[in-house]
């Protein structure tokens, strides 16, 4: 399958489950319960405000590059002498 029609396939089970909303009687607590996809605009808005969340709590958590690091001696050379290199005749 083809990547347009898995989102083909995954347009007509969304449908179908819309409508499938329509079929049966819901025994909510409350009267918004009721309104017709109300748990799929639910469950919508819960994943943008955990996306949302998640942006924020990242700005909090991410650290400098160097953070772990910051004396770092990467970038410096090491003295040649303590590079135990071997020659080969070629």
């Amino acid at each position: 399958m083809t990547g347009r029609n898995w989102i083909l396939l995954l347009a007509a089970l969304c449908i179908a489950s819309a409508l499938a909303d329509l079929a049966y009687d819901k025994h909510g607590y409350f009267a918004f319960e009721h309104l017709p996809g109300f748990h799929g605009f639910y469950a919508l808005a819960a994943s943008v405000a955990l996306g949302l969340v998640a942006l924020a709590v990242r700005a909090l958590l991410t650290r400098d590059a160097n953070y772990y690091a910051p004396a770092s001696t990467d970038a410096e050379e090491h003295p040649a002498t303590d590079l135990e290199r071997e020659t080969a005749d070629v």
